[in-house]
């Protein structure tokens, strides 16, 4: 009954535009399970397959050890040259238990130090496939120089042994999919070489295997292709294209194994990743870039229609405070259940991805007080686990625990000009806790040689704030805090720059930007910069830094008060903000703030509605009757024609369309099954629609 009620739920709010939860007082457990030395992600291709399993008792994930090896080689001039380059020992590894005690690792050949594993495929208990390519060592001319073959890795008895064969010089096979033991497809990639450096026209190639590669035929891959594929069916392919001309990414699709392709409708970001969910619905992630610094959005799209019409998806709740990176890989459980992740991030649905929550990634994952580590694989094989790979080597995993949200850090305005005395340190409640355990200790400016195992404070508190007093001059400090109750406590917050203390008193600092808020965008043209009053300082200088263009656009001097309007801000750009404070005596050093302009004109809320040349059809796949809606502006009398994926007219027939909302039943119990298109033509336009017929 709650299975029934969910779905109806879903279905009464598909319409609605997709927005994120707000964080729960339990949320889930994330830790890490694997800290070997192997780094489980492809270091050629850092969004390839990188796992593959079969449940959550049998995931495969292929990785490399570093080894240097030493080459001795000469130079057209006859000059000895002797260096040493980082080659890839390669590993599959095996986790017949996510508990990670019955972890295996299958060694290959620890030989072939230039095979280049890119991709791996599992589809059953024994059977393994890896794709990538053998390089061959050619020398020092005006750089490395390499001749590539593909590569196929096989192992039908779990790895016991493996048939390894190489194919077609200076071309790369990047990726596999296969649907079953039997079935699968290939992406080989043309590359170049030392002796065709440029080649002008590149010929990708989609190989089809329906016997586990004990043969295969091999057909053109559509225009524009992009390296990913996946099997739906042994008829059904999607391939990522990218078209070069528009900058735009989109999917090509097939379900007559290659003979012919259609396109699903461009996207506004880069594809990185996809997942069916079924044979039409389809989630698509990746990232928007902002500026042409690399500053970036994730991005999270669906389709129900092979892609013909996509619904954005709000991995926020604030369009100007978004979270920063790219989604890099999606998985689902079930059709409801699924998890998207990337740079920094993982999102959890419930809900068939109608709404997604934030997950906090385990405080141990930062030592070291690192920068942004990047999920670059995740998978959901279990309603008990979800598993996932890092660029440093980590395994992350959810197994289905719940901890305590853990409490944040409040703001302290001017935190790097404290005085010594009465500094107030305050966290968020969680519900749910009687108590807060706090860890604070002091390095030098501009330092993080924290000591948190042996910190200056280490207290439990059953308030949420603390007053330092007797503070050294010229420090900083950072804390540590968690919740606390009679059964669990959550993972640590940390703050690494929590405040700094002045170096003397009546020092005259620079004030702090208070709006916009750093990380978060703000909507050109007009702006206005709030920044802090700073004691003692009589007026304030302000300057402005296009980094996109890198120039300084605007300088300002003697201004009496704390805030100033900037007319001339631009969108997609990123802004270098240097504010200073003077006085009759002396003007304070500069602070520094980035600001970041919002992105496009159009609020990312809106909704893609259904345009007025598409066709909506539902149930979409059709068994014997569906409806089709359409828009339209005017009363006309329209033809409707319906093509089969060959091209051939299958019906036409003439139909009154009215103005606004027109709705019509068609009978398909006498189509073959197979993908259909429907196009009603009339003389001002030509509407389109897609179905498929089970």
């Amino acid at each position: 009954m709650n299975y029934i009620l969910k779905f109806v739920i879903i279905i009464m709010f598909s319409m609605i535009i997709i927005s994120v939860n707000s964080s729960s007082q339990l949320i889930n457990k994330w830790e890490i399970v694997d800290t070997d030395t192997i780094y489980y992600y492809n270091s050629n291709d850092p969004i390839a397959k990188n796992i593959s399993y079969i449940d959550k008792n049998d995931i495969s994930i292929i990785g490399y050890y570093l080894k240097n090896i030493k080459r001795t080689f000469f130079t057209p001039e006859h000059i000895k040259v002797e260096i040493l380059t980082n080659a890839n020992i390669w590993s599959a590894l095996q986790f017949s238990g996510f508990d990670n005690t019955k972890k295996k690792v299958i060694l290959y050949d620890t030989n072939q130090i230039d095979d280049h594993w890119r991709a791996i495929a599992h589809p059953s208990n024994n059977i393994y496939v890896i794709v990538g390519d053998s390089a061959s060592f050619m020398g020092y001319f005006d750089w490395l120089r390499y001749k590539f073959h593909s590569l196929l890795l096989i192992s039908k008895n779990a790895g016991g042994s493996w048939e390894r064969s190489t194919y077609d010089s200076n071309k790369i096979f990047m990726d596999i999919s296969m649907c079953d033991s039997n079935n699968g497809i290939i992406y080989q990639k043309d590359s170049s070489n030392y002796f065709n450096l440029n080649k002008k026209k590149k010929y990708d190639t989609l190989l089809i295997t329906n016997d586990c590669w004990k043969t295969y035929i091999k057909k053109a891959l559509p225009e524009n292709s992009n390296n990913k594929l996946y099997c739906i069916n042994p008829s059904s392919f999607i391939v990522l294209c990218r078209d070069i001309e528009k900058n735009k990414d989109y999917l090509s699709i097939t379900t007559n194994a290659g003979e012919n392709w259609f396109n699903s409708s461009y996207l506004d970001f880069k594809i990185t990743c996809f997942k069916f969910i079924n044979e039409t619905k389809i989630f698509v992630g990746g990232y928007k870039a902002l500026n042409s610094l690399g500053n970036a959005i994730p991005k999270l799209t669906m389709s129900t229609d092979f892609g013909l019409t996509w619904n954005n998806i709000l991995l926020y709740d604030d369009e100007y405070k978004p979270d920063w990176g790219g989604i890099k890989s999606i998985d689902f459980y079930n059709e409801l259940d699924g998890v998207a992740a990337g740079d920094d991030l993982i999102y959890t649905t419930t809900d068939a991805g109608f709404t997604w929550n934030k997950e906090v990634l385990p405080f141990k994952f930062y030592p070291d007080g690192s920068n942004i580590i990047s999920i670059v694989d995740i998978v959901y094989p279990d309603n008990t686990l979800i598993f996932s790979i890092a660029t440093n080597g980590q395994i992350i995993a959810n197994k289905n625990e719940k901890i305590l949200s853990k409490p944040s850090f409040k703001k302290i305005l001017d935190s790097r000009y404290q005085k010594v005395y009465n500094v107030n340190i305050q966290w968020s409640s969680v519900v749910g806790a009687n108590k807060y355990r706090l860890k604070i200790d002091s390095t030098k400016i501009n330092f993080e040689d924290y000591n948190f195992d042996h910190p200056l404070i280490d207290t439990v508190l059953s308030d949420t704030s603390i007053i330092l007093n007797k503070l050294n001059y010229n420090c900083q400090f950072g804390a540590w805090v968690k919740a606390i109750n009679d059964n669990s406590e959550s993972d640590w917050a940390e703050s690494r720059q929590l405040f700094s203390t002045i170096a003397t008193e009546g020092v005259l600092y620079p004030p702090e930007l208070l709006e916009p808020e750093q990380g978060y965008l703000a909507k050109p043209p007009e702006i206005k910069l709030i920044w802090t009053k700073v004691p003692n300082a009589v007026s304030y200088n302000l300057s402005i830094k296009d980094m996109v263009d890198n120039k300084t656009i605007f300088n300002q001097s003697y201004i009496a008060d704390t805030s100033y309007i900037y007319p001339g801000f631009k969108p997609s750009t990123m802004y270098f903000i240097s504010l200073s404070s003077t006085n009759k005596d002396s003007t304070s050093t500069f602070s520094n703030f980035m600001l970041f302009t919002y992105y496009e004109p159009n609020s990312i809320y809106e909704k893609k509605s259904l345009p007025l040349n598409v066709i909506s059809v539902f149930p979409n796949p059709v068994e014997n009757n569906c409806m089709y809606e359409i828009n339209s502006n005017f009363n006309s009398i329209s033809i409707l024609k319906i093509y089969n994926l060959l091209g051939e007219l299958v019906q036409s027939k003439e139909i009154l369309l009215k103005e606004n909302n027109n709705k019509y039943q068609l009978n398909t119990e006498n189509f073959l099954p197979g993908i259909y298109f429907v196009e009603i033509i009339n003389s001002n336009d030509i509407k389109r629609g897609i179905f498929i017929k089970q």
